[in-house]
């Protein structure tokens, strides 16, 4: 059996939580750090850098997520006991679950990712073919992909909904109401209105065009523009144990460099030294026969 996600909606509001059942033995699922809320249970934490310590530190810096990632792990199953535990993200708002196929990966912004199966690897991707479109799109130059097979769970500011886009379909979002789509649906970015006055004295400036297959999920708030240095991005990117981290790896790089290029350098001032060395006595060898042979010569005379 595989790990149950269920999305739990709160009367209060647009904020939402997920709960995670693993009824079997080593039921496994993965999900930001700081995100569980309450748990019960034959289930074990783990905390490790997924992916490795490179891979954790780029996802951390430009992914928007944190350093590490937590693992719950079912230990075993027990008559009369559920293994569960309560997944939220820290900053309020909705929570919607997609699965993921082979071949088929999934885009999203930095920072909407809470909980995923363990066949599906979420890593930070660049976006090169499409800089102008993630700066106006407001989707960031640096998105978290998503690719495997299983279930996982996104969240975003306000209430989440997804569209399935049919072959051709298309849809319009504005900038900053993106939070996940489709790989292979195509998206540009354009004015939101038929020309760019219209656009801006509307206050709706530029939006999102997806065009289908594929699906869209959008939220029904755009982001704080303004992020407390309690949320969760600021712990991951300025948390101590992150930036200690952070700073080893870069002297690593740094004496590994200085290394590298120290032996090179040293290796071609010897090298060029001991070249020089043997072709001036060489060229003193050679002057001494000869002025060997000048003597004899003045000596038969």
């Amino acid at each position: 059996m595989a790990p149950t996600f269920e999305v739990l909606h709160s009367a209060a509001g647009p904020s939402a939580a997920l709960r995670v059942t693993m009824p079997a033995l080593n039921d496994t699922v993965h999900c930001e750090s700081d995100a569980a809320v309450c748990w019960r249970g034959n289930i074990q934490l783990e905390g490790k850098a997924q992916g490795g310590l490179l891979a954790s530190l780029f996802r951390s810096v430009v992914g928007g997520e944190s350093f590490f990632v937590q693992t719950w792990r079912a230990t075993g199953p027990t008559a009369g006991t559920v293994n569960e535990v309560i997944l939220a993200p820290e900053e309020p708002g909705g929570i919607v679950v997609v699965t993921v196929n082979h071949g088929e990966d999934m885009l999203l912004v930095a920072g909407a990712y809470l909980a995923n199966e363990p066949a599906v690897n979420v890593e930070t991707d660049v976006q090169f073919k499409n800089v102008i479109t993630s700066v106006v799109s407001q989707t960031g130059l640096f998105v978290l992909r998503a690719r495997g097979r299983g279930k996982l769970a996104i969240h975003g500011h306000g209430a989440l909904k997804t569209v399935e886009l049919a072959p051709g379909e298309s849809l319009a979002v504005d900038n900053g109401h993106v939070v996940a789509w489709s790989a292979r649906t195509n998206m540009r970015v354009g004015a939101a209105a038929s020309s760019i006055v219209s656009s801006f004295t509307s206050g709706e400036g530029f939006a999102c065009f997806f065009t289908g297959p594929g699906f869209v999920v959008y939220s029904t708030h755009k982001p704080p523009t303004q992020v407390s240095s309690s949320s969760k991005a600021a712990k991951a990117n300025n948390g101590p144990v992150g930036n200690c981290i952070a700073v080893l790896v870069v002297l690593l790089f740094v004496v590994v460099f200085v290394g590298v290029f120290g032996t090179i350098a040293y290796l071609a001032i010897t090298g060029q030294l001991e070249n020089n060395t043997s072709g001036g006595g060489g060229r003193s060898h050679r002057s001494g026969r000869i002025g060997s042979r000048h003597s004899h010569y003045h000596e038969d005379f």
